[in-house]
């Protein structure tokens, strides 16, 4: 009983100082409702107010600092095992090799999605060729950029990449054409050279993405071998 009352008298002194219910609670080693009942007739000043509401803010910001960086050091060791995980397969397969040279060369530098784009058929051939038989839990988008001006329609467009490559009829794959305006005479000037369009190949997967730069750094540290 003793041991109580020393307990509320220190909670009161502790509550009249500006301290937080949750501050008391972990001081003196008791539930916050225990520390809550004792100290309900303490009346804190106006400073006091503020000081324990920019104490929660500050607790609170700490907290959600804390969580980001756990997450962060989460997320950065699961593209490590990602990398590792492409590092290998460079290792032992020459065809995903090509694919980590070419996405080195021509791929968007993203972290967690795959972006691969060329006006070239037979390269665009090759990489695809290779996702629809290794990526099988997700969808994959197929983009063309074309001009109106080359005098083809997108159906024949659209027949024509589908010709070179007859997977691009399966479900997985999403193929979209979108018609370019020309801004520049720059442009004007590739007009007929590219009669079906600029095309890329879209994949939102941070396994994919980092294993291919798991790849890459296979072939930065064995070139000349």
């Amino acid at each position: 009983m003793i041991k109580k009352v020393n307990e509320i008298n220190k909670a009161i002194k502790l509550r009249e100082k500006g301290f937080s219910i949750n501050a008391i609670s972990k001081e003196l080693k008791v539930s916050k409702g225990s520390v809550s009942a004792w100290v309900k007739n303490v009346t804190l000043t106006d400073k006091q107010k503020l000081i324990l509401k920019n104490n929660s803010t500050n607790t609170y910001l700490e907290n959600l600092h804390g969580q980001s960086e756990k997450n962060k050091s989460k997320y950065e060791k699961i593209r490590l095992e990602y990398r590792n995980d492409g590092f290998l397969l460079a290792s032992n397969n020459e065809y995903f090799r090509k694919i980590c040279l070419l996405y080195w060369a021509e791929g968007s530098k993203s972290k967690n999605g795959f972006v691969f784009c060329n006006s070239d058929m037979d390269m665009m051939n090759l990489v695809c060729y290779w996702l629809d038989k290794n990526i099988l839990d997700k969808n994959i988008t197929f983009r063309v950029n074309y001009y109106g001006e080359n005098g083809l329609n997108e159906y024949q467009i659209k027949r024509r990449w589908i010709k070179i490559m007859p997977f691009l009829k399966k479900k997985k794959w999403i193929v979209k054409l979108k018609k370019q305006e020309l801004r520049r005479d720059s442009q004007k000037r590739g007009i007929g050279k590219l009669l079906y369009g600029t095309a890329s190949v879209i994949i939102n997967s941070t396994k994919l993405i980092q294993g291919v730069y798991g790849g890459i750094k296979y072939i930065k540290e064995n070139i000349g071998d």
